[in-house]
Order: C-alpha cells, then sequence, then structure tokens
C-alpha cells in the first residue's frame, strides 16, 4: 500500500514536534545551536502571525515549512 502524504497548517499540540524536526534538519548542516533568543525558530511564536504547514503520512510528522 502506498503512503498518503498530505500537507497542511500544523495543530498546536504539534508545535513542539515541528520545533524537533526543525532542529533535527539543520543540525547536520549548521551544528547545535541556541535558538532561544530568534523565535522564529519556534513553531508557536510563528504561527501568531504565519501559517506553519507540515508535511504528514498520517498521524507522522515528515516536515514543515
Amino acid at each position: 500500500m502506498a503512503a498518503v502524504i498530505g500537507i497542511r497548517r500544523a495543530l498546536p499540540e504539534e508545535f513542539d514536534a515541528v520545533d524537533e524536526l526543525l532542529r533535527e534538519a539543520y543540525a547536520h548542516d549548521y551544528g547545535p545551536s541556541d535558538e532561544s533568543d530568534d523565535p522564529m525558530h519556534r513553531a508557536r511564536v510563528r504561527a501568531e502571525e504565519f501559517d506553519v504547514w507540515v508535511a504528514a503520512d498520517g498521524d507522522r510528522l515528515l516536515g514543515s515549512v
């Protein structure tokens, strides 16, 4: 059975998982960093003014923009 990947707006309860996905994605290229001074590294803060989108396969988050 083929995977069905959907694109949708992130749910508030997924924001922490979105943050972790992004940390993991960028750590390879940029190394660990302290995002505490940059609110744009936190999905919950971005969602106050922008749409936060996720790619998901069912309940499993695959990526975010």
